[in-house]
């Protein structure tokens, strides 16, 4: 019996006041930003998620996918900031990481957004080269194998939906679009997608007639790590919650079955008059 297991997390926007952040970051003055009580509680649940995963993996090989964005940058004219510098959100991001590199076979990274990891990708390369991703940097894609099942991460992929009576739309039309590509270039696609982004958990399939035979492809969303910022407020309209969490699957002889560790935060102010 061959078992290994694959998880993916994104956005953790260390640096953001709403991001995830370890309990205490020197900063450059000498002095020092302390968690908040809203990421603290973000801290334990990621430190909780990996603990889980790691059990769940046990002796067998577990490979980590950190898919975008390891810190929030200074973006969009932003006040959520608790350093500007890079270096700062760089050396957070490092520490949170820790925690799935301590478990992990091997890690890779994506690119995310240059707002947040500048225009070069700066961040995300050094994040790659510190714990040893596939060539010592990030990818815009990366694409990996395991047991014959085919896995395609991307920081960016389509909208999960603007509202609930057209959710999931956009990812259904994208996973038909890859397949109609693939089988034009004479290959078949992946089938498994996972995006980040918009921070949101979602979960769509598409089931397609290839040669007389079902083909089933499979898009995730993952959430990220970042609660309730102005930014992510005015994007994401209607919502009076935000997700938090991470996916991972587990490859057995073959077969895949996926997993959320997913938490649910309300950041809508309620009083009864």
């Amino acid at each position: 019996m061959k078992r290994e297991v694959l998880a993916a997390a994104n956005d953790l926007q260390c640096g953001g006041t709403t991001g995830l952040c370890p309990p205490r970051v020197e900063l450059d003055d000498g002095g020092y930003y302390q968690y908040s009580v809203i990421q603290k509680a973000m801290w334990q649940f990621w430190r909780a998620g990996w603990n889980k995963i790691g059990k769940v993996a046990g002796d067998d090989n577990l490979y980590t996918v950190i898919n975008g964005e390891p810190v929030d940058g200074d973006h969009h004219g932003t006040y959520q900031l608790w350093s500007k510098r890079r270096i700062d959100q760089y050396n957070a991001a490092v520490e949170c990481l820790l925690v799935p590199s301590a478990i992990s076979k091997k890690m890779f990274f994506t690119r995310g957004t240059p707002a947040h990891s500048g225009v070069g990708f700066d961040v995300e390369d050094q994040v790659a080269q510190e714990f040893g991703g596939y060539k010592r940097k990030s990818h815009q894609k990366i694409e990996l194998t395991i047991q014959g099942n085919r896995f395609l991460f991307a920081h960016h992929g389509p909208s999960p939906g603007l509202r609930d009576h057209t959710w999931g739309n956009l990812i259904r039309l994208e996973l038909r679009d890859q397949f109609n590509k693939a089988i034009k270039q004479g290959r078949k696609p992946p089938q498994y997608f996972v995006w980040a982004h918009f921070h949101q958990k979602v979960y769509e399939t598409l089931t397609i007639d290839y040669k007389g035979k079902e083909f089933t492809m499979h898009g995730y969303i993952v959430p990220g790590w970042q609660l309730g910022s102005a930014y992510i407020s005015r994007r994401i309209k209607g919502e009076d919650s935000f997700e938090i969490g991470m996916l991972y699957f587990v490859i057995e002889d073959g077969r895949v079955t996926h997993h959320w560790i997913v938490d649910r935060r309300d950041t809508t102010e309620r009083v009864d008059l």
